[in-house]
């Protein structure tokens, strides 16, 4: 009820806001309204020529200004004024209260904001239009805004000036008519006003941390990133898994998981690492919920190849995360890493993509075949394997499974299972208890050397040299040679053996796929149906 209040008291200031700008216009084409017609001599011309410019130009932020009021209004009859356009979760009553026109939320403006893709949606004009206490200013609005706008040009941030020279047509001995008079005389009240003002902006700028606004946004991102743990921590869980010791005994491990729903039959499962699982039977192995049941899986499906494991659960009151799109994901996004490291249950750090398509890390003793990993630098350790990596909308990613360590714990350096192979890994261990692998039937080469690569006329080494090719394989059929060197998988280019491996083993069994080969000196297109690995070598 007081969010609803608070809505109808913000509806008020912009129709107010509204009409006053409307009163001030009184034309459909406002930037124009006070421009001088013609006639008068050169100093009339350069007077009216500087005047208009400024004149137009405060018309124009105010004609935008506008513009984004009456979006805002017919949001609001509309019933949607208050939910982010882009992800439409609610925007705090503060941001709101700050910024009457937003449309959207910290999270997806900061994101538009760094992509480059942000036309602006009101903060700018209403944020610098406010006064202490929220109310609207107008005679501030608009030399603000006019600051605000001119500093988004590029211009040195050191010295920001306001560009109100005369043109150089005035340097002799001028005639002034009443209006020309006029408009010189508010050219330089503009411009003495502005000289007050770009100090103060010019200190903002020295000591940015310090501007108000700017914490308000850390103020802000934090209640995001706050907001989206709270939604993540129930699907999060803590794995305690028993096995018999290659030394006799039994040895206690500890890693995580993260609940998910499956799309395809909607089943609820724990989606963690192989390795946190190893060979433990359902009995042996205790899923730590987030509000402290302790509960055990009914059937435990393992891919050590990728490293992922599923375990299918029947306890009602489970609360899952929600899929990502790990495709989607950029260098330099950040991510949030969630699980519990040496044994501290639902533990959560910061980071970025530091990199993406980490291949040749020896996991698993070589048993992890398909690579294609994410980089972070959020904080991993051990008892973080198998939790869930997440964008800063809580869509989960990644599957955390790796560090790159000397001393036993992370060292900014930390890599995720991307989630589009997870699921793919998922969808097969649940269809049909395995994963189905296409297989091509070649023998590559893990070595292949810049010196090799010239040897076959190749300007640089790259690709996946071919060493052999088993007979009644999809490759023998297809006719594919001794030194040849796999360029391209339909339209990915082939970085080394690893990633082909990874290519062909993930592609659906039965396509027919294109490979870029590179013989005797020149590129040929080869065509290839694969087949399924395990049917053609009877494993």
């Amino acid at each position: 009820m007081a969010r609803k209040d608070s809505i109808l008291r913000l509806h008020q200031r912009l129709i107010e806001k509204r009409n006053t700008l409307r009163k001030r216009f009184g034309t459909s084409d406002p930037g124009w309204q006070n421009a001088p017609q013609s006639g008068g001599d050169v100093g009339d011309a350069a007077n009216h020529g500087s005047s208009r410019e400024l004149t137009t130009q405060l018309a124009a932020l105010e004609n935008r200004e506008l513009c984004q009021i009456e979006r805002a209004l017919q949001l609001i009859r509309d019933g949607r004024y208050g939910n982010c356009e882009r992800c439409d979760h609610s925007i705090p009553i503060e941001r709101l209260r700050a910024v009457p026109t937003t449309i959207m939320c910290v999270a997806c403006q900061s994101e538009l904001e760094l992509t480059g893709g942000l036309a602006g949606d009101g903060e700018a004009d209403w944020g610098n239009a406010m006064d202490l206490e929220g109310r609207m200013n107008p005679a501030e609005a608009t030399l603000r805004d006019v600051e605000v706008d001119l500093h988004t040009q590029p211009q040195p941030l050191a010295s920001p000036s306001l560009d109100v020279s005369m043109d150089s047509r005035m340097s002799g001995p001028r005639r002034f008519t009443a209006t020309s008079g006029f408009l010189l005389a508010a050219s330089i009240s503009f411009a003495l006003i502005a000289a007050g003002f770009y100090p103060t902006f010019a200190a903002r700028q020295a000591t940015d941390s310090s501007r108000p606004g700017d914490v308000e946004v850390l103020e802000a991102a934090g209640r995001q990133l706050s907001a989206v743990t709270t939604r993540l921590m129930p699907s999060v869980v803590k794995i305690r898994c028993r096995h018999a010791s290659s030394r006799g005994g039994t040895v206690e491990e500890t890693g995580s998981g993260v609940i998910l729903r499956h799309p395809a039959t909607g089943r609820l499962i724990v989606v963690t690492n192989a390795h946190v699982v190893g060979s433990a039977e359902p009995d042996s192995l205790q899923i730590h919920l987030h509000e402290g049941r302790v509960i055990q899986p009914k059937r435990i499906s393992i891919d050590s190849a990728s490293d992922v494991a599923v375990l299918e659960v029947s306890t009602t009151g489970l609360t899952p995360a929600q899929w990502g799109d790990s495709e989607r994901l950029q260098i330099g996004n950040f991510v949030i890493a969630a699980g519990s490291p040496f044994d501290l249950s639902h533990s959560v750090s910061l980071g970025i993509i530091s990199a993406k398509g980490r291949r040749s890390l020896k996991l698993g003793g070589g048993k992890v075949i398909n690579q294609d990993f994410l980089q972070t630098d959020a904080a991993i350790n051990p008892g973080n394997s198998g939790g869930p990596l997440v964008d800063v909308r809580g869509r989960v990613v990644g599957i955390n499974t790796a560090i790159a360590t000397t001393n036993g714990s992370g060292s900014g350096v930390a890599f995720s299972i991307p989630i589009r192979m997870v699921r793919r890994i998922v969808d097969d261990l649940l269809r049909f208890g395995r994963v189905r692998r296409a297989y091509l039937g070649v023998v590559l080469d893990p070595d292949f050397t810049t010196a090799e690569a010239r040897s076959l006329k190749l300007s640089r080494q790259r690709g996946a040299r071919v060493l052999n090719v088993s007979p009644g394989t999809p490759a023998a059929l297809a006719r594919l040679q001794i030194n040849d060197v796999v360029t391209q998988f339909q339209q990915t280019r082939v970085v080394d053996f690893d990633h082909l491996i990874h290519l062909v083993s993930l592609e659906p069994i039965g396509n027919t796929v294109t490979l870029a080969v590179w013989r005797g000196g020149r590129r040929i297109e080869v065509r290839v149906s694969l087949t399924d690995r395990d049917l053609l070598t009877g494993k």
